[in-house]
């Protein structure tokens, strides 16, 4: 009988000693990578956006300053023979996402409006640093019309 006892002690312990280490190096790992504090990229200071209003493309130029999870900047679009517009704009960086608000700078011109924008990190197959990506939408409000306009809105590391 004591043997039988001892052989059933050492295969739960064993047993034991399996499902710790299972849970240690399997599902520990998954469970802080699903619900831990993910480590926030500091954003690029320079970016290149696109963007579709009317069936027409849009480019514009983004300085910004990231610190924490703050994020200001400015915005500047560059249409040909037109002076260029700017835009200044706040929000915060936080689990990969960018939400901010923008205003002209020009307080005759009164377009302002907000976008939200995820952030992704690029690998080409040969695993060579592509530029990084912030893709979302924006929502706007500008003169000469009475309805909000909402596109597309990429940016891509300068």
């Amino acid at each position: 009988m004591e043997i039988v006892i001892a052989v059933v002690s050492a295969a739960a312990g064993a047993l034991v000693r399996e499902a710790v280490h299972f849970a240690l190096n399997h599902v520990g790992p998954r469970v802080a990578r699903r619900f831990g504090k993910r480590e926030t990229p500091l954003l690029a200071s320079q970016w290149k956006t696109t963007f579709r209003e009317g069936g027409i493309e849009y480019s514009e130029t983004v300085s910004l300053t990231h610190v924490k999870d703050r994020v200001d900047g400015r915005i500047t679009l560059t249409e040909a023979g037109a002076e260029p517009t700017v835009y200044s704009f706040s929000g915060t960086f936080r689990n990969l996402a960018l939400t901010a608000t923008y205003e002209s700078t020009d307080t005759a011109h009164y377009e302002r409006g907000v976008f939200a924008l995820r952030y992704t990190r690029r690998q080409s197959v040969s695993r060579a640093h592509l530029p990084h990506v912030l893709k979302g939408q924006y929502v706007l409000f500008a003169q000469g019309s009475d309805d909000f306009i909402s596109s597309d809105y990429q940016w891509t590391e300068a």
